[in-house]
């Protein structure tokens, strides 16, 4: 998506959506690299942190979204949370 299209609310939403996924894909890629170097504690460390950081997102991240009800910016924010 170019930063031209992110000139509108649904372009802004499109655009922030784009970027979580591609930070998503990164961080996946280097939780992989870490768990490879890591031993069983530490993968297990690892895996209990992440599934807490899910869960902190599943729940916090729709507060943008509630915090602006009504008006544009909620969206847009919801979609930039990760």
């Amino acid at each position: 998506m170019s930063f031209d299209s992110a000139q509108t609310t649904a372009g802004m939403i499109g655009c922030a959506g784009a970027e979580a996924q591609a930070w998503d894909a990164l961080m996946t890629r280097a939780l992989i690299s870490a768990e490879a170097a890591m031993p069983a504690e530490g993968r297990a460390a690892l895996t209990a942190s992440q599934e807490s950081w899910r869960i902190y997102a599943a729940r916090a991240c729709p507060l943008w979204r509630a915090v602006f009800e009504g008006g544009t910016l909620g969206g847009v924010l919801a979609a930039d949370c990760v």
